[in-house]
């Protein structure tokens, strides 16, 4: 989930294509969360799958702003989030809150591509989560019997 703000500083319309994002280890099947509305109509919350927030309002996501929804006037600014999943784990070697820097990628009209550095910091509470049940469940005695 990144949070960023665009802002159309050319004296052309600005149509906003696709976005893209690069992490740096591989990573093939990154996706951005679909529009709500196209999965159910009356939808207005984006949600990420299991283990992300749930019941982002729509209209504070950008991802649905792309084509003829995505249409900055010259001066405009459009400021949400971009909420994605990616199914690659993240390599052990980043930790917990660390920085780690993106290439992040907005394709426009007529093929123009405008790309921005940024740094995101991970979030790995549910490895971190998982990881601590496992050695709380290896800690545990074994039992021997019926109930066991």
């Amino acid at each position: 989930m990144l949070s960023v703000e665009i802002c159309n500083h050319a004296p052309k319309i600005l149509v906003i294509e696709q976005y893209r994002l690069e992490p740096p280890w591989p990573e093939s099947d990154f996706r951005w969360l679909e529009d709500p509305r196209k999965l159910t109509p009356c939808e207005v919350s984006y949600s990420f799958p299991k283990y992300g927030p749930e019941g982002l309002d729509r209209e504070c996501v950008l991802n649905h702003r792309v084509g003829r929804n995505g249409r900055l006037l010259p001066g405009d600014c459009t400021r949400g989030f971009l909420c994605g999943v990616g199914q690659a784990c993240i390599p052990d070697e980043y930790q917990h809150r660390q920085r780690v820097r993106m290439q992040l990628s907005l394709v426009a009209t007529r093929g123009t591509e405008l790309t921005l550095d940024i740094d995101l910091v991970l979030n790995r509470e549910v490895q971190i989560r998982r990881q601590r049940q496992l050695e709380k469940f290896r800690r545990t005695p074994k039992r021997r019997g019926i109930l066991a």
